[in-house]
């Protein structure tokens, strides 16, 4: 499933499933989420992941893993100033991984031809995986830059 078409425009129809089951899914596995945000905090996620999908294109479009890092970094700490907590970060990213891999599986399992569509997988998923990774060290960095205040 490309995210971006091959004349470089986003492919919204592919954004926008990825999206919406990604929402759909974090919402039904966390109903706590549901009480706590309703259909707002659904509208949200689903807009962020967009955003979160069309950096993520844009990055592999660019072979610039550091444009979809960056995004990642600058979106925990907006997220994180309005009490979105990391884990529910990491959870939503495990959940677009898990999504890519489905995806892969069925490329696998199709029997034909897809050399290409798998290979811009594995990018995405790679991406995201060092986007995971982005989120889990943000929070020791922070933590490391709040000691070290405190211990000045």
């Amino acid at each position: 499933m490309r995210l971006i078409t091959p004349d470089g425009s986003f492919n919204d129809d592919a954004i926008s499933k990825i999206a919406d089951a990604a929402t759909n899914i974090y919402f039904t596995r966390d109903s706590m989420a549901v009480r706590k945000w309703g259909e707002t905090g659904k509208r949200h996620t689903y807009n962020d992941t967009v955003r979160t999908l069309k950096q993520l294109a844009t990055a592999v479009y660019l072979t610039e893993i550091n444009i979809f890092t960056d995004y990642i970094r600058w979106l925990c700490n907006v997220l994180q100033s309005r009490y979105i907590t990391k884990n529910v970060i990491i959870n939503h990213t495990k959940i677009l991984i898990g999504l890519f891999k489905l995806e892969l599986e069925k490329l696998n399992d199709g029997g034909k031809n897809y050399t290409e569509e798998m290979r811009i997988l594995r990018l995405y998923l790679k991406y995201l995986d060092q986007g995971l990774k982005t989120i889990e060290k943000q929070g020791h960095d922070r933590i490391n830059r709040i000691t070290k205040a405190f211990s000045s």
